[in-house]
């Protein structure tokens, strides 16, 4: 939160997802090198969910259920995000 002219500024919320499960990964590391320039630069509140550390179950339709705690946590973290950034493993081969 900023303060401008006397009124209050909520700083834009950025989430990047880090989508490799490859250790010391160059799109995760690229990812957090946005992120921080986000933050330093812009005055972003940046967060991240990095899939390798991250578990989250094989999406099933017919599953009701919306108990996972994991599940509930990202998602409470893109509910309150404003915005999103993706980083994902680019395969040539």
């Amino acid at each position: 939160m900023m303060h401008k002219g006397g009124s209050t500024v909520h700083s834009t919320k950025i989430l990047g997802i880090a989508g490799s499960l490859r250790v010391n990964s160059n799109s995760t590391r690229g990812l957090k090198l946005v992120l921080q320039n986000a933050s330093t630069k812009y005055f972003a509140e940046t967060s991240i969910v990095d899939l390798r550390e991250v578990v989250l179950p094989i999406f099933d339709p017919s599953n009701k259920s919306d108990t996972d705690q994991v599940v509930m946590e990202v998602t409470g973290k893109i509910l309150k995000a404003d915005g999103y950034i993706l980083a994902s493993p680019d395969y040539h081969g």
